[in-house]
């Protein structure tokens, strides 16, 4: 998650303005990696959040955050020994850097004189949130970093603080256009000094201040009126002036009102929180929040959300990649059996040769050579013998192997059909697992899973889940169509469609089943609602991302589903092809009890 020095000295901003002065009431965890700090502010958002985890690491205000019983957290218990009671006397961020220091007095109820400070570091993997005391000893940290993990700077209880190293980067905010100019060695008009010519402008930024993500140095970029892609040499002769003058119109904007602004990708998923307005990504969807801390709050539940569904998501991907392994191995073992079986017929012949030939085989004999009557002209055969079996015995075993060559030439050609079959639907399982946007498609796909004995059965007992309602979108000329992207979901809307009602699905390959209710009137829908659910269901198919996509359609009545076949398999006749682009529509919330009686 993106969270950078501005991001810092916007929720700083927040801090000061809402918590300064205020008590502390109590501390809580709220996850393995984060905790709480809740005060006596007057203010709708009286929760200070930190998390130091390497993904989501960040510092905001919350409101509605309650304790987590089943959380156990050594350094919520010594934060709460510490600064329960005290009063939070400043908040300021060090250096420009992604660095956090909260300064409490009144520790342990000792008075003004008895102090410690919170800092928390924002840095990725190195996130940390430590405990300090009015000597700069480590109280406690989240994180215990040893020397085995880092020699330089060891994070443990009873050490002395040591900030992350600086490397010689400035703070900028608290320097004049002159000094800002001298601090970077850069005379007037020219390049750096100390910078390559073709140096990107990227680099060269992030070599002298902390903090810098991509989405701040191509703000900092258009605002100077620049390509965020220049390099040091292609900069006009004014660039410093011009640095300066965006960097403070950016930190301005950041801290000058607590606003927020959350930033989304095309499919509507929120990407990032900013506090201020992104001039150099016009093409983003934004809304804006009255709180950064609202903001990023919101962010981050939809990415810790996501984070989790990608988690069930690989799990239920690797149970269907290795089950669909198992099933392509055995349907090629019973291949080569059938190819094997296919010349078996020699076994049969070589019996009934050795038996003929009986009175000709000696006692102990590894093989014979006898005509072989069943070939044009009797040529020559040597057939192997087993020298401490009778003859007899050599024989029947051949009779056994023809008898087992035949067997499998009629029993396994249809556990070959039934291995197909089994792989077009894991396969199938696999493309639902990948388009699956909610937790409860995904609880879906795993009970499927668990039925279908690709998942170990949970020993505790879950509630009954309830009913979900179909997934459903209305056409441009006001048709309702129902899907489902989980195989129980296919299942369903074959059970609650019409007989007369349209059914669409793309040609040889899995997918979503679609259906257009048509109201008993099938020949009415018109071309362009039969157009938009195809290119539905195309979009919902593994090939999405093709350019012409053929989708099947007919009527519901036309279409079966075998006995015994997996969930969403069906046969269908009658049908006609249309050729679409993919394209999905944007769903309804229509509820299934109206499914089933289309006006």
């Amino acid at each position: 998650m993106l969270f950078d020095s501005l991001m810092l000295a916007g929720i700083t901003g927040d801090l000061r303005q809402a918590l300064t002065s205020s008590r502390v009431r109590r501390v809580f965890a709220t996850g393995p990696l984060q905790v709480a700090v809740e005060t006596s502010a007057a203010v709708s958002t009286p929760v200070m959040v930190f998390g130091a985890d390497a993904q989501f690491a960040c510092v905001h205000l919350s409101g509605d955050l309650a304790p987590q019983p089943q959380q156990h957290s050594p350094f919520a218990n010594v934060l709460r020994r510490y600064l329960r009671g005290t009063t939070l006397r400043s908040a300021q961020q060090i250096d420009f850097d992604r660095q956090l220091r909260l300064d409490f007095i009144n520790c342990q109820n000792l008075g003004p004189q008895a102090r410690c400070t919170l800092v928390v570091e924002i840095m990725g993997r190195h996130s940390n949130i430590l405990l300090l005391d009015s000597d700069g000893i480590i109280l406690d940290c989240i994180k215990h970093i040893t020397s085995e993990v880092n020699r330089y700077r060891q994070s443990l209880p009873g050490l002395e603080y040591v900030p992350p190293p600086t490397f010689g980067k400035v703070d900028p905010r608290d320097l004049s256009a002159s000094d800002f100019l001298l601090a970077l060695s850069v005379p007037k008009g020219t390049v750096a000094a100390d910078a390559d010519a073709q140096m990107p402008f990227a680099k060269w930024f992030r070599a002298q201040f902390h903090g810098a993500s991509d989405v701040l140095l191509s703000e900092l970029a258009s605002r100077a009126g620049w390509d965020a892609q220049a390099t040091m040499s292609t900069l006009p002769a004014e660039w410093p002036e011009q640095l300066y003058e965006a960097f403070h119109s950016l930190l301005d904007a950041a801290t000058a009102e607590p606003i927020g602004y959350i930033y989304a990708s095309a499919e509507g998923k929120p990407r990032l929180a900013y506090p201020v307005p992104l001039i150099s990504q016009p093409d983003w969807t934004v809304t804006r929040v009255d709180t950064l801390s609202g903001a990023l709050e919101k962010v981050y539940q939809a990415q810790h959300e996501y984070h989790y569904l990608d988690q069930q998501r690989q799990r239920l991907r690797a149970a269907t990649e290795k089950k669909l392994k198992q099933v392509t191995r055995r349907r090629e073992g019973r291949q080569k059996m059938i190819e094997q079986a296919k010349s078996a017929a020699h076994y049969r012949q070589w019996g009934e040769l050795i038996l003929t030939h009986l009175s000709e085989i000696p006692p102990g004999a590894e093989e014979i050579t006898v005509p072989d009557y069943y070939r044009d002209g009797q040529p020559p055969v040597t057939i192997p013998l087993d020298p401490h079996h009778t003859p007899q015995e050599s024989a029947q075993y051949y009779f056994d192997n023809y008898k087992r060559a035949r067997r499998c030439q009629q029993q396994v050609p249809a556990l070959i059909r039934r291995d197909r079959r089994e792989q077009q639907y894991l396969q199938g399982l696999m493309h639902q697992t990948e388009i699956a946007d909610t937790s409860a498609d995904l609880a879906e796909l795993e009970q499927e899973m668990i039925k279908a004995g690709y998942l170990p059965s949970l020993r505790r007992r879950r509630p009954a889940a309830r009913r979900r309602k179909l997934p459903t979108f209305v056409t441009d000329d006001g048709y309702t169509v129902i899907y489902g992207k989980t195989g129980q979901q296919n299942e369903e809307v074959l059970r609650v469609a019409a007989g007369d009602d349209i059914w669409l699905h793309v040609r040889q390959g899995p997918g979503a089943h679609v259906v257009i209710r048509s109201g008993g009137q099938p020949d009415s829908v018109p071309e362009s609602a039969l157009l938009q659910a195809a290119r539905h269901a195309a979009a919902l198919s593994r090939q999405a991302t093709s350019s012409g996509v053929e989708v099947s359609y007919t009527l519901v009545k036309h279409v079966r589903k075998p006995r015994g076949s997996p969930p969403g398999f069906v046969r269908y006749t009658n049908f006609k092809t249309l050729r679409v682009r993919p394209q999905r529509a944007f769903p309804s919330n229509t509820d299934n009890s109206a499914l089933r009686h289309p006006v």
